[in-house]
Formats: structure tokens, C-alpha cells, sequence
């Protein structure tokens, strides 16, 4: 984790902050009562920790290519692809942190919304179901 946050830079705070806040909201979700309105926060903060990453890796790999071609040193040497190998590398850690968060978020979200359903049946309420209306069991669907 310290060589993680030591590689990434600055950006790493952002994608931990985010992504733990989405994390915490998340494993709320099993703890209380579930609600639409928490799933809608915790999805906001997943994506906020999704901008995070690309900005993140975006900086990283600038700050790379940028500090490679201003090194007198680097930019001649014939070393310079082990330079860039290890700049790019490390420019993956926010991907790294911050995709780890979002499955873990991703899976409490699940075994929220999962729990929530067999509260009710085995059925998903008519809210949390994604874009699904209820049909009276005579009518045909226009959809297949």
C-alpha cells in the first residue's frame, strides 16, 4: 500500500477519499434499512472515484513523459525504455487502488440490493428494479 500511494502522487488521496467514502456508504447499506436514495449516493461517489482514476492516471502518465523528454540525462540515454518502463508502471497505481475500491463497493452494492429483494419476496421492488415496470400477467410484452 505505501509503495502505492508513493508511485501514484497526490491524486491518491482523492481515489482513497472517494472510494472510501463510497465504501463506507456501501457497507451501510447492509447495516440499515436499504434505501434508493443511499444506492443513488453510493453510485455518485463511485463515480466520482471513476473521474479520480482518469484524471489520476492522466497526471501520472504526463508527469512521466514530461520528466523523461526535460532530463538531459534521461531523454539520451539508451536506458531511456527502462525509464519509461518504470515511469509507466507506476503511473498504474491509481488504476490499481481505485478499481480495487470500486469492486469491493460494487460488491456490497450487490449484497445490498440482493438482501433488499429477499426482504420482499424474492422480488425486487418496483423502484429498485432497473428500468422493469410491472405487466398484468394477460398482457404481452412489446419487448423481447
Amino acid at each position: 500500500m505505501d509503495w502505492l500511494m508513493t508511485a501514484g502522487g497526490a491524486p491518491m488521496w482523492f481515489i482513497a477519499l472517494f472510494g472510501g467514502i463510497a465504501l463506507v456508504a456501501a457497507a451501510a447499506q447492509q447495516v440499515r434499512r436499504y434505501e434508493a436514495r443511499r444506492e443513488r449516493f453510493v453510485r455518485l461517489m463511485s463515480l466520482a472515484t471513476l473521474a479520480a482514476i482518469g484524471s489520476g492516471t492522466a497526471a501520472d502518465l504526463a508527469a512521466v513523459l514530461i520528466h523523461v523528454a526535460e532530463h538531459p540525462g534521461w531523454s539520451h540515454s539508451p536506458d531511456r525504455t527502462l525509464f519509461l518502463m518504470v515511469g509507466l508502471g507506476e503511473s498504474m497505481a491509481p488504476a490499481i487502488l481505485g478499481f480495487a475500491l470500486l469492486a469491493f463497493v460494487a460488491v456490497l452494492a450487490a449484497d445490498a440490493r440482493r438482501g433488499a429483494a429477499t426482504q420482499r419476496g424474492g422480488r425486487l421492488a418496483p423502484s429498485l428494479q432497473l428500468g422493469i415496470t410491472e405487466r398484468s400477467p394477460g398482457r404481452r410484452s412489446a419487448r423481447r
